[in-house]
């Protein structure tokens, strides 16, 4: 099976959470305690399984923390909702 292409970017073997990485973080990184790409993970999921607000998603990264981390380290835990929106806005 080929890869998706896109743009002339071949997209085969990247996961979802490469592509995740691959995000600029526009937040300054000295004051970065929540990784993106952890973010960008607990919002899919989250979404995915039912969430549909800041308070949801918290709530279901503190029950599947331990799934979380089998991804990614998540060293610094579920990130409040201010978290959150500071950095998807």
């Amino acid at each position: 099976m080929e890869g998706l292409n896109l743009g002339g970017l071949d997209m085969a073997g990247l996961s979802l959470l490469d592509h995740f990485s691959a995000l600029r973080d526009p937040r300054q990184p000295g004051k970065v305690v929540y990784p993106l790409p952890e973010i960008m993970l607990l919002v899919l999921c989250a979404t995915l399984a039912g969430a549909e607000d800041v308070v949801e998603v918290r709530h279901w990264g503190r029950k599947k923390l331990p799934f979380l981390r089998t991804m990614l380290p998540c060293g610094s835990g579920i990130p409040r909702h201010a978290h959150r929106c500071d950095a998807t806005m």
